[in-house]
């Protein structure tokens, strides 16, 4: 039996529901570009058109409206299925950075939403350590040079701007160069200085320097293309895989801290723990 892309038939189900590629692609947490890629390789996949292109516009051909009368009522069903599961799980608490909840977490629970699974948990944003044992948080994603629980991943720091932004002198645009300095003064953040020192070059005496108090701020700026920002890969991953920020000089990168796992021993073992913990690990490892 011929095997079908599973993504590219539920691209295809809601172009056909909503008559439209852009509120398809809206609905999907994905471009109009990644819908339209979609839907031609179903097409490639199957054989035959369903959508006649004309005109600039385009209708569905009798093979492409055959086709959707039957996967409306599956994706239906299929939707029911997984809310059913999930209105039975725990809702558990998840104990990250606001960093992290912002510029890793967040785009992950969007597109895991999309594709039509809600991840049953809160998250605490904070940059206080909480307990778990004081059964503040189920799980906590920890940034720290060492820690206990289970090792996810050790950052690199490496300079990001936006994609349409043009390189000139010494290899960065000409635009203020963005660092964080976290308020309270906590943990590890590389500068400028840094970067510059590690390819044996002093920072040059114009260059402008823009200290914000939070990653996903430099993120923010670099995405706008304010300037250039010394980011996390880790944090930085989202924005690079979806081709809105790129690296300016790949091979110059600083070894930043570590991202741990860990979870409250009691309920290691409960399911919705389990399947989070396997969730985090997967979007850790969808990166490297």
């Amino acid at each position: 039996m011929r095997r079908v892309s599973l993504t590219s038939l539920r691209a295809f189900e809601r172009v056909a529901a909503t008559a439209s590629q852009k509120m398809a692609a809206e609905e999907l947490g994905v471009t109009q570009t990644a819908v339209s890629h979609a839907i031609r390789t179903l097409e490639g996949q199957l054989g035959t058109d369903l959508f006649s292109r004309r005109n600039g516009g385009s209708t569905l051909t009798q093979a492409g409206r055959d086709l959707a009368f039957e996967l409306t009522p599956s994706f239906a069903r299929i939707d029911a299925a997984v809310a059913s599961v999930f209105e039975r799980s725990t809702t558990l608490t998840l104990s990250v950075t606001p960093a992290f909840a912002a510029c890793w977490l967040a785009p992950r629970l969007a597109q895991t939403a999309a594709e039509g699974h809600v991840m049953p948990v809160q998250i605490l944003a904070t940059t206080e350590t909480v307990s778990l044992s004081a059964k503040g948080a189920d799980l906590a994603v920890r940034y720290a040079a060492r820690s206990e629980g289970e090792l996810l991943a050790t950052e690199m720091f490496r300079a990001v701007t936006g994609r349409s932004v043009t390189c000139c002198s010494m290899g960065l645009p000409d635009l203020p160069l963005i660092e964080t300095r976290w308020a309270r003064g906590r943990g590890f953040a590389p500068n400028w200085q840094d970067w510059f020192a590690l390819q044996g070059k002093a920072m040059p005496d114009a260059v402008q320097v823009l200290q914000l108090p939070d990653e996903n701020l430099a993120l923010q700026a670099a995405l706008s293309g304010a300037g250039v920002a010394l980011a996390s890969d880790v944090l930085a991953a989202p924005l690079l895989q979806q081709g809105l920020l790129r690296i300016v000089q790949s091979d110059v990168a600083i070894t930043g801290l570590s991202y741990w796992l860990l979870q409250d021993q009691a309920r290691s073992r409960s399911r919705d723990i389990v399947k989070l913990c396997q969730w985090i690990r997967d979007g850790f490892c969808g990166e490297l």
